[in-house]
């Protein structure tokens, strides 16, 4: 990753629950990441949340126990992360589920890979 550029996190909200043809968008999403050298991806998984479209007439604080937040967050070039997010629109468009993207400043004071194995 270079840091002359300005570095960023881009975070991209979605449930756990939510499919891309059959696969969980959040894997579907991680896979074209790494097919376009992001310099890395985590995802993280919460115990609670809700978005625009929950129901708040709901006595549950979540909608159902097998859904659960999920955050996808990539650190990199604002210019690659925001042209990356154009070529995997498509994905959103399929889906045809909510979500939530931000981006960030980031500052990164340590980028080291570790060996590969294999």
């Amino acid at each position: 990753m270079k840091t002359e550029s300005q570095t960023v996190s881009m975070k991209i909200f979605i449930s756990s629950t939510d499919k891309f043809r059959g696969t969980p968008l959040y894997e579907a999403i991680a896979l074209e990441a790494k097919q376009h050298s992001i310099s890395g991806a985590t995802l993280i998984k919460g115990f609670m949340g809700f978005g625009a479209s929950s129901k708040s007439i709901s006595k549950q604080p979540i909608e159902a126990i097998d859904k659960a937040p999920v955050i996808i967050e990539m650190i990199d070039d604002r210019h690659k992360l925001e042209v990356f997010l154009k070529q995997i629109q498509w994905l959103f468009d399929e889906a045809k589920k909510g979500y939530t993207i931000t981006i960030t400043p980031a500052e990164v004071l340590v980028y080291k890979a570790g060996e590969a194995k294999g």
